[in-house]
């Protein structure tokens, strides 16, 4: 059985689909886990840590829509990193800090122009080559 590209690309949106859906749940936990319950072993800078994470929320995100929405997905990203602050804020082990919200919304930016940049240059050279 040889599959259609369109059926690769429908497998391959419902899977980064559910992808997102564990992104996201393992951003929640490792953002309203206490610190005791984390891993020590990463020694890296918390906003390098909060950077990353949001830059493969980003990727995982644009790779989830057949059409990235650039500005509407890093901004829905961006609520939700406020969500998580204002929710650490609520804890007695976490803090809200707005350092960490600027490196969740830089992360999320430069995740989902890492994916929708070069499927928006595609789709334009298979508009050029459909039209020529």
């Amino acid at each position: 059985m040889v599959l259609s590209g369109a059926m690769v690309r429908s497998v391959l949106l419902i899977g980064s689909r559910i992808a997102l859906v564990g992104a996201l749940a393992a951003v929640t936990w490792s953002s309203l886990a206490p610190p005791d319950d984390l891993p020590s072993e990463i020694a890296l800078s918390d906003k390098l840590l909060h950077g990353i994470a949001y830059a493969v929320l980003g990727v995982v995100a644009a790779l989830a829509q057949r059409r990235p929405r650039v500005i509407l997905t890093v901004l829905l990203l961006t609520a939700f990193g406020l969500l998580m602050e204002v929710l650490q804020d609520r804890t007695t082990y976490r803090t809200f800090d707005l350092a960490d919200l600027y490196a969740d919304a830089l992360g999320a930016a430069i995740g989902v122009v890492v994916v929708a940049w070069p499927m928006r240059l595609a789709e334009r050279r298979r508009a050029r080559s459909d039209g020529a």
